[in-house]
């Protein structure tokens, strides 16, 4: 039962109000401001000595610039030691989380590579085989056409008597 409760104590989801935090300050100073009160808000809810702010929420707080940080952020906190908090967006991945989406992704890209080559070599495949067949009609039609040459040689060739040529329908100018 301790392991549990210490369990659900290790991971939180908190939203941090920043507006009162920066209207104290100039607005040259607001996102900085941002950053320390979401240290000083995780040390005193977590309890920790130590926080360490994750680059992704440092880049979300400063997204608009110096002078206008979000008014509010949801943050993940997890105790990662004794007196250490590690705080980033609920929306990142974890150090093994990311090592495992990596490899996936790269167990996919190799199914899908070889997916790719089998297709190629199935229509190098069918292009050869092709090739083969128009070849082997070739050399059929070349033997053939010769003896049909021969044959249309033997015939003795008949001359049609050519046909009187007929008006073109034009009339003819009488003169």
């Amino acid at each position: 039962m301790a392991a549990k409760k210490q369990q659900a104590m290790d991971e939180r989801i908190y939203t941090i109000p920043l507006r009162r935090e920066f209207i104290k300050v100039p607005r040259v100073k607001k996102a900085n401001r941002a950053v320390k009160a979401v240290k000083t808000y995780i040390s005193k809810h977590m309890k920790a000595e130590h926080v360490i702010i994750s680059q992704e929420l440092n880049e979300k707080i400063w997204e608009r610039g110096i002078h206008k940080p979000p008014a509010k952020i949801k943050v993940k906190a997890v105790m990662e030691s004794e007196g250490v908090a590690k705080v980033g967006l609920p929306e990142e991945k974890s150090a093994s989380e990311r090592e495992k989406g990596k490899a996936k992704k790269m167990k996919e890209r190799a199914a899908r590579k070889a997916e790719q080559e089998e297709k190629v070599k199935q229509e190098a495949e069918k292009q050869a085989a092709e090739a083969e067949k128009e070849s082997a009609e070739k050399k059929e039609t070349a033997e053939t056409k010769p003896q049909a040459e021969e044959k249309e040689q033997a015939k003795p060739q008949e001359k049609q008597p050519e046909k009187p040529r007929e008006d073109s329908g034009q009339k003819k100018e009488k003169s």
